[in-house]
């Protein structure tokens, strides 16, 4: 979008872009920046849109979810550096989030598996969740589908009612 600061490049070390892909993430996390141009746009959004697909949260994310005593998330610092004035402007997190969990009810939800590469694909609007599993976590990730993010109704409503932006909600199921 032109009105906010989304579209960032990033300069990192080669070894982080398998940042997602890592389990037990262990580099010296240094000098990560993100780049925009302020002639663009200098809206700040809360969670920010980049290339690699990182979850980029504010301060004001990472301050709701240390309030919230939000478990098994890592935040580490990135820059954003505005590439008008040649310089850092606001500091940002890279969230990682620890919970990878078998959240989907197999029997119920609508996927496809393919076996020669071990893979799941969900159906959205037909995931069904275990229930006894997921009430344990404000925040998560499906083991056999490790791209969305799922968060309980308490962190979607205290997101909403604090007010950040950047973040768009789909109600998977009931």
């Amino acid at each position: 979008s032109k009105n906010n600061v989304s579209n960032i490049n990033l300069n990192v070390d080669y070894n982080l872009v398998y940042f997602y892909k890592i389990s037990n993430f262990s580099y010296s996390w240094e000098n990560v920046e993100f780049y925009y141009d302020s002639n663009v746009s200098n809206n700040y959004e809360d969670f920010l849109f980049n290339s690699l697909g990182w979850t980029i949260i504010s301060e004001r994310v990472r301050s709701l979810f240390c309030d919230l005593n939000v478990r098994g998330v890592d935040f580490f610092p990135v820059k954003l550096i505005d590439l008008a004035k040649k310089m850092p402007d606001k500091i940002y997190y890279a969230l990682y989030i620890n919970n990878f969990i078998q959240a989907y009810d197999l029997e119920n939800s609508q996927y496809r598996y393919t076996e020669k590469y071990d893979v799941y694909s969900f159906s959205p609007m037909k995931i069904m969740f275990n229930k006894d599993i997921c009430d344990n976590y404000d925040i998560f990730r499906c083991s056999l589908d490790r791209i969305p993010i799922y968060v309980n109704e308490r962190l979607y409503n205290a997101i909403l009612n604090n007010g950040l932006v950047g973040f768009e909600f789909l109600k998977v199921s009931d």
